[in-house]
């Protein structure tokens, strides 16, 4: 049923890695993309990762496809790493999320602001979906994304931390909205594979986990995520994430499959750069949306660029160079560590 699966292992201080930013031992950073789901788990000094191909796509429109097969494919490849029964991490679906700013927030708890967002979600707050679920991003608290589950009636319920405390002394608070529905979705998918849902992530928090000392962040930034005919872009503040866009720009020219013993991928290079093109449009429209509308006239300092594709570090790179007035930087690893694997070993790394 399943393209087998390429488990490696790598050594943590090969790629730089700060060994007080990882999360707990057994714990799995899981990716679903396309076809294909990705581990990556952080044991000891070593990374163990690997993948494996589905006969389908996982995801369409939001909505799980074949949900049997994917419990089947996670239990297979957990058992493989030798991470059976493991607690895992997964991420949001970037094509539904969406990043806001809350106003008038000096003086409330954590616990106040939630109540008054989710009385204005779906509300005064147009959303692209049913049943949002969101998470409040505290600027000295970068990493509070969480979510945890619980099983109730078989299902998954995404459970939110409350606080009593007060928050900074902020006039506004940035918060992440998505579906709810698909995150409950894979978190059955993971439980029906003997493994556990330990929290969820959004991907470019994760992406800036993997490469702490490589990202400035003091700065004001975008990264831009690179993938399989699909581009990420999100705008930091810091720590920050406060506004986030996806682009469909070559979606259904990509297609992973077997070849041997491992999994690769298709896409026409003609048609590619075409569209990589298109999108250096979007990106730079981007940044004077930044400049003119998300900020005081401010500009954005770099652009990190990141993900699978083969010409991140390549004709992707020189593009944007030589399109945008922007020092650009890309994050990836030495030593040959696959660049695929970079969204699941960030999600690996999370505390919860």
């Amino acid at each position: 049923m399943f393209g087998k699966s390429k488990k490696e292992r790598k050594k943590i201080d090969h790629l730089a890695i700060d060994k007080k930013t990882k999360g707990s031992s057994k714990q799995i950073g899981l990716e679903v993309i396309k076809n294909v789901i990705r581990m990556s788990v952080v044991q000891g000094n070593d990374i163990i990762y690997g993948e494996k191909l589905l006969e389908g796509t996982i995801i369409k429109r939001d909505k799980l496809r074949n949900s049997e097969e994917l419990s089947d494919a996670m239990r297979s490849l957990a058992k493989e790493l030798g991470v059976s029964g493991g607690r895992v991490v997964y991420h949001l679906n970037n094509q539904t999320v969406l990043i806001q700013e809350l106003k008038d927030v000096a003086d409330k708890s954590e616990k106040q602001i939630r109540q008054n967002l989710f009385l204005e979600l779906g509300d005064s707050i147009a959303l692209p979906f049913a049943n949002p679920i969101f998470e409040l991003l505290i600027a000295s608290q970068p990493e509070k994304i969480s979510r945890q589950s619980k099983k109730r009636d078989k299902k998954q319920e995404a459970v939110l931390e409350d606080t009593q405390e007060l928050l900074p002394n902020n006039d506004a608070v940035t918060y992440i909205v998505t579906s709810e529905g698909l995150l409950i979705e894979l978190g059955d998918c993971i439980i029906q594979a003997g493994l556990k849902p330990a929290g969820v992530d959004f991907s470019a928090l994760a992406v800036t986990r993997c490469f702490e000392n490589k990202i400035n962040f003091k700065q004001n930034f975008m990264v831009v995520e690179l993938s399989s005919g699909t581009a990420t872009m999100t705008i930091f503040e810091g720590e920050t994430p406060i506004y986030v866009q996806y682009e469909d720009y070559n979606g259904v020219g990509w297609r992973y499959f077997s070849e041997g013993k491992a999994l690769t991928y298709f896409f026409n290079e003609e048609r590619e750069r075409m569209e990589l093109r298109k999108l250096m449009m979007v990106i730079e429209q981007l940044t004077y949306y930044y400049q003119t509308n998300l900020s005081n006239n401010q500009e954005l300092q770099t652009i990190y660029v990141t993900g699978e594709h083969p010409w991140v570090s390549g004709e992707f790179e020189e593009l944007i160079k030589d399109s945008l007035q922007y020092p650009i930087d890309i994050l990836q690893f030495p030593n040959h560590f696959d660049s695929k694997y970079i969204l699941s070993l960030g999600l690996a790394m999370k505390e919860v």
